[in-house]
């Protein structure tokens, strides 16, 4: 009975061990309600995203099944409990599980048996199947992590390339006013005769460029809309309107105030999840080959159980409760008379009853038995299984260091193009603002010539097309920049911020 109750008492610690388990490797998910008006922050879009994402729920599964195979491991230690049931019949000549003799006649039988075992000694290969599906799962919550960082960068990426395509249609729409109202002033200067009517003409050709302008920024803008409703699995028709970023976005540092490449790659490989999941597989792997070994040592076992049986042609006494005294002479004491032997009679009380068969569970008590065993399995020769497990256990160790090194390289190539391109960007900005505010003078002395009829609209054309195209690039340089920056964040875990 104390050993029934401790075992329960294993099985229900186990359990709470399993849901604290559970409890303590879901990632904590804001169910951020759709909008009405369709405003969302940046916060806001990552954690919907993160939130309705398939790949992380996909992910989450395979947590659960790692802390399935964890709990397993851990029950693996505790004793097996098995019970059985046999029900037979034989016809003709068959022995009867009873008296274990012959019998000529039909029998019906049956068998009980309860029976528990447990593995004392296994070569450590039950605990280090623990270790090894612990190091599994914690390389699977990583996996988790790594996902929900490149997904919060992907929406961060669609986030800014809305917001880019936003103040790029601004600029665009900002050109085509610029033209309307120079059309309206140089329309007045030609009817005045101070200029003359075809750069009028000319002018509304550029407003209609102005125009297919606005419209292929407006279509870039919807593509970009549609990538970002996508990752957060909203509908294409849904409501999306992006809150603009703080002016401190767009504070930038100066290249030189830069970590190196190097000191990034050195601080990443120690914080980023996927870098901490091959480590965590190759020790997985090291396990691997330690319970390959243990195939190879002796395994003690220990069992013990009860059993009992049942036949229907198993008979005995049966008395009905009444006796009578008999006489009858002894086999062994006699008395001598004349050189004679004469027995001796004996007189004792014979109960009163008859032959009858056994009842069932008269039976199951009376035959019941029970037996305790240690089982040593030694291995000797199994077909070179335990070899060929351990060259295997090695190879997928190689396997797992080959990973690490290739998630390695690549995190260093991927941070030293990040770092080269930020600082591109970084400097690119910066000739752009000079270029900006050079091209913003010169076209204002452009328009006030061509007002004043000094300069042909081919000169003036040019001017705001340059302007046009420097203010574009610097949109874009603002928004590179911006990114570029998330870039690095991502491998320095601040993705968010």
């Amino acid at each position: 009975m104390k050993f029934h109750r401790y075992i329960l008492f294993c099985l229900w610690l186990l359990c709470l061990n399993t849901n604290a388990q559970m409890l303590a490797f879901e990632p904590s998910q804001k169910n951020i309600p759709r909008k009405a008006d369709g405003v969302y922050s940046l916060q806001e879009c990552i954690e919907i995203a993160l939130a309705n994402n398939l790949q992380v729920k996909q992910n989450m599964l395979q947590v659960e099944t790692g802390l399935v195979n964890l709990n397993q491991s851990k029950f693996n230690k505790l004793p097996s409990l098995n019970g059985q049931l046999g029900q037979g019949y034989n016809a003709g000549r068959s022995i009867d599980p009873y008296t274990n003799n012959y019998a000529d006649q039909s029998i019906n039988s049956s068998q009980w048996s309860l029976g528990s075992s447990v593995v004392v000694y296994a070569g450590y290969q039950l605990q280090n199947n623990i270790k090894q599906q612990q190091l599994n799962l914690e390389a699977a919550k990583l996996d988790i992590a790594s996902t929900r960082d490149q997904i919060s960068l992907n929406v961060i990426v669609a986030y800014l390339q809305i917001l880019n395509q936003e103040d790029m249609l601004s600029v665009g729409l900002h050109q085509k006013e610029i033209t309307e109202i120079q059309i309206e002033k140089t329309t007045q200067l030609a009817q005045a005769g101070i200029v003359p009517e075809r750069n009028v003409l000319d002018l509304k050709a550029q407003l209609a460029n102005d125009e297919l302008g606005v419209v292929n920024t407006k279509n870039a803008l919807q593509a970009a809309k549609l990538s970002l409703l996508q990752l957060m699995n909203f509908e294409a028709n849904d409501v999306l309107k992006l809150q603009r970023l703080e002016a401190r976005d767009f504070t930038f540092i100066k290249a030189k105030e830069l970590h190196s490449a190097n000191e990034i790659f050195d601080n990443a490989r120690l914080i980023r999840p996927e870098i901490r999941a091959s480590d965590l597989r190759i020790k997985s792997a090291k396990t691997g080959i330690e319970i390959a070994k243990s195939y190879q040592y002796p395994t003690v076992s220990l069992g013990l159980g009860m059993s009992t049986q049942y036949s229907s042609i198993a008979k005995g006494f049966v008395s009905d409760g009444t006796s009578q005294i008999v006489e009858s002479p002894s086999s062994e004491a006699f008395v001598l008379m004349n050189g004679q032997r004469t027995p001796v009679y004996i007189r004792q009380e014979v109960q009163g009853g008859e032959i009858k068969p056994f009842g069932y569970f008269n039976q199951l008590g009376n035959n019941l038995t029970k037996y305790i065993n240690l089982t040593v399995k030694i291995p000797i020769f199994n077909g070179f299984s335990a070899k060929n497990r351990i060259v295997k256990s090695v190879i997928e160790k190689k396997n797992a260091e080959y990973q690490s090194d290739i998630v390695h390289q690549q995190l260093r190539q991927r941070i030293e193009q990040a770092y080269n391109d930020l600082t591109a960007a970084h400097q690119r900005l910066e000739a752009i603002d000079n270029q900006v505010k050079a091209i913003e003078e010169a076209f204002r002395t452009s328009e006030y010539s061509f007002n004043l009829g000094k300069i042909s609209f081919v000169d003036y054309n040019l001017a705001k097309t340059n302007l046009d195209k420097v203010r574009s690039n610097q949109v874009q340089s603002k928004y590179e920049c911006v990114f570029r920056k998330k870039i690095i964040d991502f491998y320095q875990l601040s993705v968010n911020n």
